[in-house]
């Protein structure tokens, strides 16, 4: 909007009458006489409001009413068609017709026809099915009903082997899973999803000798989707797969493959239904979902720009005629409050976000005004000013910062993450270098175990690497930066090396002209010392120091940090080696005790092969182990009976096939970890109870002895009580003198007339 600004001249009273001068309260003043459209404006915005809200609510319970009706009529027809195909599957005089079939081989033209026949009458006929056959349990057709392709030829001819399709994995699935119908989609060659229901085929001994297979009637679905008579609005319904598969009318398909990647399908096949709002590219729709069977979801949606109160908005939009010539009205009175007033106050504004971004060399146009906007204004010149003045001082100080909270973050990232010490203290080294410009060099010294000497184990630079070669070291209070800093646990700082009596000038650092030194501190400990250098004299600063200090503490606490978490990794190893070691020596003990090598257990009868072959395969892999079937029609598998990591034994189970599933061996596996525990306790209690029983017999004898006085007494009690305690048939006491060796013979004495060899063992 173009501005007007009046020349200065020396007519004040000219200047003060422009209304580019007047004060802000009589502008206002002047903008009341528009303010009365205001509350109109906002009447009917109220009212639109409302009529958008009752119209949203009516659109979505009719798509509600109209996707549940349509949905169970669908459902509906997916029920017969399964009842149909079971019943013809289960029918004791269609059942056996086609058992005839399979058992004769398709061989017979009039066994095909009847059953061609048939399918037509009773399946193709009724517009649920396109076509159906027979298959042979090993995939092979054996009859098919009289559809034809576009070709004219059969749609499955007699003896094609299907053993490979999608159909006959889908029949063999079910079949292993004990279902008697499975449904099979897969896309068709014209784009379209196929859907075919394979029904499972028994004998009068309960045996599956084949599979019938019919293919549903898409467009009996799709005229189920249409109901186009029956909408009051354009609204479109489809069916859809969790795979992308769609069946809907010609004239939706694209609309629905469109809005398949934005609808609620995977909702619908967690087998929920709702109304719902969403986004088809930049169009909201209204759409009802909710699922079919059990493989598709069902969606019914229309723009939910649909109006249903067509009367009443029309009278609206009559009406906002009448209101937006009011506005127009106002909108001409506040023009001119909008070239004085609101004008000067964008110019102004944006001369305060110009200077929020930095910029302070942009001209102030309404610093020149006599009025309240200019004494703003220019109040606004005078502080920019400032503001420059301050920021200029600040940028430096606050990029100072930036960069000490970056390092420190970084630094405390490392702490966090690595537990490789060297690498840590490599990375932090390299840290300090890039971030701050003042330092060259920078290394970490560690105290040793003697705590003599602090030795070198990270620097920067071909300096650094040539002390780490040679083993680097300074004398814990030795005349050094490091010596003192590491000696008297605080920060030692040589800001002129020129001067300083305690830097140790070395060769491979001439550039040096200040060092800074800062202990690595555990609670009280000195564990080291972080040391920078720079080439310039008196280069640390308060600042830098005290960020540098808290890189250290960061250091120090990794450091600590490291070492734990390498001491705990050691001691949880020696802990489980420790537990299987002791684990398997107290089974052995204890099978030894028992005089066994193996203890087994089994129920049932006794399979014939090698049994242990699963079994071994279990202990060695750790694993459960599941075998090939077996001519019994079962599942063999093995499961591992682990107790903390070492493998005392396995189980094996022999399942039949048709109930082996991956809950079982979960089962099993849950079971076995419940039975190492049990063998365990059981273990524990057996050994319990040994130990109690040895103590009640050593106490019984130590009462029966201590109840004695005389010593023949008390050895022939400790014969007999030992004997029948260790059920021995023999016993020898021998009591020795203290006599040369030679003279053992005199020593000895026999007692309760049993013999003793010179060795003083008993005899066996």
């Amino acid at each position: 909007m173009t501005q007007l600004h009046l020349p200065n001249t020396r007519n004040g009273i000219l200047s003060r009458l422009w209304i580019g001068n007047w004060s802000i309260g009589l502008r206002l003043l002047f903008s009341f006489i528009a303010a009365v459209m205001i509350p109109a404006f906002f009447t009917f915005l109220l009212i639109n409001n409302e009529i958008d809200t009752v119209d949203l609510d009516n659109l979505d319970a009719y798509i509600r009413d109209t996707g549940v009706h349509q949905r169970e009529d669908i459902n509906e027809f997916f029920v017969n068609a399964r009842t149909e195909l079971a019943f013809l599957a289960e029918s004791n005089v269609y059942a056996r017709q086609i058992e005839f079939v399979i058992q004769f081989d398709a061989n017979q033209a009039s066994l095909e026809r009847i059953m061609s026949d048939y399918f037509d009458r009773r399946l193709i006929a009724s517009g649920v099915f396109v076509d159906a056959i027979v298959l042979s349990p090993d995939g092979i057709v054996v009859a098919s009903s009289s559809q034809r392709n576009n070709s004219g030829e059969p749609a499955f001819i007699t003896g094609t082997d299907l053993s490979g399709s999608p159909i006959v994995r889908a029949a063999r699935n079910a079949a292993t899973l004990g279902d008697t119908q499975r449904m099979s989609i897969t896309t068709g060659p014209t784009g379209l999803a196929e859907i075919r229901l394979v029904q499972m085929i028994y004998n009068l001994n309960g045996d599956i000798i084949g599979y019938l297979v019919a293919t549903m009637n898409t467009n009996t679905l799709i005229e189920f989707l249409i109901y186009e008579s029956e909408f009051v609005i354009n609204a479109r319904s489809y069916l859809a797969t969790v795979n992308g598969d769609i069946i809907a009318p010609d004239d939706v398909i694209n609309e629905a493959r469109q809005s398949f990647l934005s609808s609620p399908i995977e909702d619908a096949l967690a087998r929920n239904s709702n109304t719902q709002l969403y986004n088809v590219g930049e169009t909201q729709v209204i759409g009802y979902y909710g699922p079919i069977d059990e493989f598709f979801a069902y969606v019914i949606e229309t723009d939910a720009s649909t109006s249903f109160i067509f009367a009443l908005r029309e009278i609206y939009e009559r009406t906002l005629f009448l209101v937006l010539g009011a506005l127009l009205i106002t909108i001409l009175a506040g023009g001119l409050l909008a070239q004085t007033i609101t004008g000067s106050l964008r110019s102004l504004r944006r001369d305060i976000v110009a200077i929020g971004n930095g910029d302070f060399d942009r001209t102030i146009i309404t610093a020149s005004r006599h009025d309240e906007i200019g004494d703003v204004s220019r109040s606004l010149v005078n502080a920019r000013q400032q503001v420059q003045d301050i920021i200029a001082g600040l940028e430096s100080r606050v990029q100072a910062r930036v960069r000490d909270l970056e390092a420190t973050q970084e630094v405390s990232r490392f702490a966090a993450t690595q537990r490789d010490l060297q690498v840590l203290m490599d990375q932090v080294v390299d840290l300090i270098i890039s971030r701050f410009p003042n330092i060259y060099h920078a290394q970490i010294f560690l105290i040793d175990g003697q705590r003599e000497f602090a030795i070198l184990r990270a620097s920067t630079g071909e300096a650094g690497q040539k002390l780490l070669e040679r083993g680097h070291r300074l004398e814990v209070g030795g005349v050094s930066v490091i010596g003192q800093v590491t000696d008297q646990a605080r920060i030692v700082i040589a800001r002129d090396t020129a001067d300083s009596s305690i830097h140790r000038r070395n060769e491979f650092l001439p550039e040096t002209r200040a060092e800074l030194a800062i202990p690595l501190r555990i609670g009280d400990e000195v564990i080291g010392a972080l040391d920078v250098q720079s080439k310039q004299n008196d280069s640390f600063n308060k600042d830098t120091t005290n960020i540098l200090q808290i890189m250290a503490d960061e250091i120090a606490i990794a450091i600590e940090n490291a070492r734990l978490y390498q001491e705990s990794i050691q001691r949880l190893q020696e802990v489980l080696v420790s537990n299987r070691d002791s684990t398997r020596a107290s089974w052995r003990e204890h099978l030894n005790a028992r005089r066994e090598q193996t203890l087994i257990s089994q129920t049932g009868p006794n399979p014939a092969g090698d049994v242990d072959t699963l079994r071994r395969e279990a202990l060695q892999t750790g694993e459960p182990v599941i075998g090939e079937k077996t001519e019994r029609d079962t599942v063999p598998f093995a499961v591992p009976i682990i107790l903390r990591e070492e493998p005392l034994g396995a189980v094996q189970w022999e399942l039949p096939a048709a109930e082996f599933n991956l809950y079982k061996v979960q089962l099993a596996q849950e079971l076995v970890g419940r039975l190492a525990l049990s063998l365990e306790n059981a273990r524990l209690f057996q050994e319990s109870q040994q130990a109690t029983s040895r103590e009640r017999i050593v106490n019984d004898i130590a009462a029966t002895l201590s109840s004695e006085t005389d010593v023949d007494a008390i050895l022939e009690a400790a014969v007999r009580e030992v004997g029948q305690a260790l059920r021995a048939p023999l016993v020898s006491i021998t009591l020795n003198r203290d006599t040369p060796a030679d003279e053992t013979d005199d020593a000895l004495l026999p007692i309760n007339g049993a013999s003793t060899p010179s060795n003083g063992k008993p005899t066996e």
